[in-house]
C-alpha cells in the first residue's frame, strides 16, 4: 500500500480522526460481519447471512463513496481501489448466491490482511511526519575558536 492510499482519504476524513486508523477499524468491522456469515453459512441462518454480508457492503459502499481524485496520482490510486472495492462487493454476493462458507473465510482474512496493512501505512507516516531531520555534521573548528 503506497502514501498516495493514505493521501486519497485524508482529506475527507472528520476532524481528530486519524485516517489509517479508522481505515483499519472499518476493514476490521467488515471482516467481523464476514466472519458472523461464514458462521451463519455453517449454521443455516440465511437470514442472518444476508444481514451480514448487507452491512458489510454497506460499509464498503461508504469506503467508496468517500474517495478523493484531487489530481492524477490520486485518482489513479483511487480508481484501483474503487475496483478492490467493487470486487471485494462481487465475492459477496457470489458468497450469497452460492452459500460458500469458503469465500466468507477468505473475505474475512483478506479484510483483516487488509486492515493491517492499514495500520502499518499509518505508522510508517507517523514515524516520517515526526522524524527530526538528520543532525547536521558538526565543524569542529567552529566549536574549537570558541
Amino acid at each position: 500500500m503506497s502514501p498516495t492510499q493514505h493521501r486519497i482519504y485524508k482529506r475527507n476524513t472528520a476532524n481528530g480522526g486519524d485516517v489509517t486508523e479508522n481505515m483499519a477499524l472499518l476493514l476490521e468491522q467488515v471482516a467481523v460481519h464476514m466472519k458472523a456469515a461464514h458462521q451463519a453459512i455453517i449454521s443455516k441462518d440465511v437470514e442472518k447471512r444476508f444481514k451480514e454480508s448487507e452491512r458489510a457492503s454497506f460499509i464498503l459502499a461508504g469506503l467508496k463513496g468517500a474517495l478523493v481524485r484531487l489530481d492524477t496520482e490520486q485518482a489513479k490510486t483511487a480508481d484501483g481501489l474503487q475496483r478492490f472495492y467493487d470486487t471485494m462487493e462481487t465475492l459477496i454476493m457470489r458468497m450469497n448466491i452460492f452459500n460458500s462458507a469458503e469465500t466468507a473465510k477468505s473475505l474475512e482474512e483478506n479484510f483483516l490482511t487488509l486492515a493491517q496493512k492499514w495500520r502499518q501505512v499509518g505508522q510508517q507516516s507517523n514515524q516520517s511526519a515526526f522524524s527530526p531531520p538528520p543532525a547536521a555534521k558538526l565543524d569542529e573548528k567552529v566549536f574549537a575558536s570558541v
